[in-house]
């Protein structure tokens, strides 16, 4: 799902107070029914009458469930609303006789008590539970939009429990049947696929609308809307998927460019996570006034897309994914503890990269990855951080941003072949059945044969991110060329104290890239890296795969390594017509160092002089540090660029590069280079 907050860091306008508009829709409720285990619904049979008032709906419900408990009397459902007591006769299906027989019950806090039993551990018990009244504003909401009215349900995260008794947590799903009673003219768009719509025999002018969910759903994804809908009708997947949704007859346009593309984003999830895992699809606007119009809901087979959201220029297609993605993820394989929230969320809002990538791009993706990590990085600038498992916020970036980088990374680490291959491989073994994050780490170390605890130690159950700072030392010797990197992790508590997931490194000489990896052991890091020609460049994350900052920082590794008492020069091309590169061979910390690199003449005349802050060229702000400092910046100052001005002739040039110690400022080395010049 994506809400109100996740939005306004994707240019939504800010309001004074987005939470407001939550209000009890922000955060899971315990379950005291579902914590006392006494059984595993099978399945709901539930009726709601929409009328054409504003202030009521009328609910009842059979509820089928396998008892799991010995000798209980007494059976407990979660059931909240306003003017209780609320004492009905419940009926009991007697399957041996055919026949409902009638039961007490009583209401106790927030628990619906029927009284019956005891029941044998294993039978299929079936308790109908006769309709109340109950006010709009909690769970099923009638807001007026577009100038009519607009009736939907929103049962995320625990307001299930106000619209009917039920066991309202997600590890308990069931199937369903729904039916809706609305007045004749209105148009129900239920989740669940579409069994009929017939006149009532009991109500007048009224319509029975009815919708079947075979497969289990979870309470909070059992959803319906109702009011004066224009239908959007096409296929996809070649033609096999009915792709049904609803909009306000006065936007139908912009609602249908902004739905258009449900096919293609229906497709791509299809290749990259498995077959989709129901019989149709659609979006349905709504209100939404309980999160302000700006967000939206990944309902069973039909997403709820808050009518803010509709804008005729698919300025928010990527949530449209998001909540297609959630088809897969969180619905079709649900969470059975809501401390693993993360598993929906973060994968969910990596597909909206996933979508950008194949509509745009691995640039523009690749950008918007970056509005991610600094989502969640700006975030903790002034907010308590915390773990994405079992979070202290499950509205903020953590769960959803973090989670979207931990997936990010992983597919960095496995490649995509794999990557993809292992969702698909996921989404498979746990089809219509419920996870921890356990259940992730097992199914990840049997695919890839080896262990992740690691990974899931310092970026799911713990909290921050790693904050490097970095220096380099490039030297030659007899077997070539090599590159020091000192990585240190200046993080502090109460993040991670160390995080040990690997870093990419590119390392360019003239001729190649190498793509390194540094694996940290420690908080201080030193790795070695043997190349076989002069060292140009050297990027740390160039891509920004890592959700860590990088700060070139320094340190005393140069102490290390003796400093060589030569050096020479090379000049490419020599001849040259434009420019020519300087590449200063046997220094070993330059960038400690003074230098002047001098341009004369056959006659010894100076004609130029290069700056050092002018070389190298290669110093790309890529906005991953905290500081703004440079990430992928040449390990010391060693290769420059001469643009003769156009005065100077064609002809011979002696390039001088003079450079001293801090111990020896003025009594340094020296090297110089011939270089041709043809215009």
């Amino acid at each position: 799902m994506v809400f109100l907050i996740i939005l306004l860091s994707m240019s939504i306008v800010a309001m004074a107070s987005p939470m407001d508009f939550m209000a009890i829709t922000d955060t899971p409720e315990p379950s005291p029914a579902f914590e006392l285990r006494q059984m595993d619904v099978l399945d709901y049979a539930l009726e709601f009458y929409i009328g054409e008032g504003t202030s009521t709906f009328v609910w009842s419900v059979e509820i089928e469930f396998v008892n799991l408990v010995e000798d209980a009397t007494e059976y407990y459902f979660d059931l909240m609303g306003a003017d209780f007591p609320y004492c009905p006769t419940v009926f009991r299906y007697d399957y041996l006789a055919g026949v409902w027989r009638a039961v007490t019950a009583r209401y106790e806090d927030s628990l619906f008590v029927v009284e019956a039993g005891p029941f044998p551990v294993g039978e299929t018990v079936k308790f109908a539970i006769p309709g109340r009244p109950t006010p709009y504003g909690t769970g099923i909401y009638r807001d007026l939009a577009a100038g009519e009215y607009w009736t939907h349900s929103l049962l995320w995260p625990s307001l299930a429990r106000y619209a009917f008794p039920c066991i309202d947590h997600p590890a308990d799903r069931a199937t369903c049947t729904m039916r809706i009673i609305a007045p004749e003219g209105q148009t129900v768009a239920g989740g669940g696929v579409f069994v009929d719509s017939v006149a009532s025999e009991t109500y007048d002018g009224y319509t029975e609308w009815t919708f079947r969910y075979d497969e289990p759903v979870c309470t909070y994804n059992i959803s319906f809307a109702v009011g004066n809908y224009a239908t959007i009708e096409t296929t996809a997947l070649d033609g096999t998927l009915p792709v049904k949704s609803y909009a306000y007859p006065s936007r139908l346009m912009q609602t249908e460019y902004d739905f258009a593309r449900i096919p293609q984003i229906m497709a791509l999830w299809d290749s990259l996570f498995g077959a989709y895992p129901y019989p149709t699809i659609g979006c349905v606007v709504v209100p939404l006034s309980a999160w302000g119009g700006g967000g939206a809901m990944e309902h069973q087979m039909l997403p709820q897309i808050g009518d803010v959201l509709i804008t005729g220029t698919r300025a928010y297609e990527k949530i449209i994914a998001h909540e297609l993605a959630h088809q897969w993820f969180g619905d079709c394989v649900g969470i059975a503890d809501w401390a693993d929230f993360w598993l929906n969320e973060g994968i969910a809002k990596y597909s909206e990269v996933l979508w950008t990538e194949h509509i745009d791009g691995a640039g523009p993706a690749r950008t918007y990855m970056t509005t991610i990590q600094n989502g969640y990085r700006n975030w903790t600038l002034t907010n308590e951080d915390f773990p994405i498992f079992d979070p202290a916020s499950y509205l903020s970036p953590v769960p959803y941003h973090k989670g979207a980088c931990w997936w990010h990374m992983l597919r960095w680490q496995l490649g995509d072949d794999d990557f993809f291959a292992f969702l698909r491989n996921y989404t498979d073994r746990f089809k219509f059945r419920t996870v921890v994050t356990d259940s992730l780490q097992t199914a990840l170390e049997d695919f890839t044969g080896a262990g992740w605890s690691a990974y899931f130690d310092e970026w799911v159950y713990g909290q921050g991110y790693p904050r490097y700072l970095f220096d380099e030392i490039i030297g030659r010797d007899s077997t070539g060329w090599w590159v020091d990197i000192d990585l240190r992790q200046a993080q502090e508590l109460p993040s991670c104290t160390l995080f040990t997931s690997p870093v990419p490194v590119e390392i360019i000489t003239p001729e190649s890239t190498y793509a390194e990896i540094i694996r940290p052991t420690s908080r201080r890091h030193v790795q070695r890296f043997f190349v076989p020609d002069s060292i140009e460049y050297i990027h740390l994350d160039r891509t920004r795969i890592i959700l860590g900052t990088f700060t070139f920082s320094p340190s005393n590794i140069a102490e290390k390594a003796p400093l060589p008492e030569s050096m020479s020069i090379f000049a490419y091309p020599n001849p040259f017509n434009s420019t020519v590169r300087i590449t200063i061979d046997g220094v070993v910390a330059i960038h400690e160092l003074p230098l002047q690199i001098e341009i004369f003449d056959v006659a010894g005349r100076q004609v130029a002089e290069i700056p050092v802050g002018e070389g190298p060229r290669a110093f790309p702000l890529d906005g991953n540090s905290e500081n703004g400092s440079a990430q992928g910046r040449s390990p010391t100052i060693r290769q420059f660029i001469w643009h003769p001005d156009a005065s100077l002739p064609s002809g011979v040039y002696l390039v001088r590069a003079r450079f001293g110690s801090a111990q020896r400022p003025s009594g340094g080395r020296t090297a110089a280079k011939r270089v041709m010049y043809l215009k």
